[in-house]
């Protein structure tokens, strides 16, 4: 797996959400209250999370759709 990642942190008023992705991986996504030093306490577990995950499956099944009519 690659060592690159990208964190992206998105804050608003007194709520927050953070995305992390790496390449050929689909993003880890988690919301939460508090400003930026909530964040980079919620961090470190977010990126732990986001490893085991993509260890075991980096990308979502995929959707098995209808054609469209």
């Amino acid at each position: 797996m690659s060592q690159e990642i990208k964190v992206v942190i998105v804050l608003k008023d007194n709520r927050g959400s953070i995305g992390i992705q790496a390449p050929n991986c689909d993003p880890v996504l988690s919301t939460l209250e508090g400003g930026l030093e909530a964040a980079l306490e919620r961090l470190p577990g977010l990126m732990e999370e986001a490893q085991r995950r993509w260890e075991s499956n980096p990308r979502y099944p995929k959707a098995d759709l209808p054609t469209p009519a």
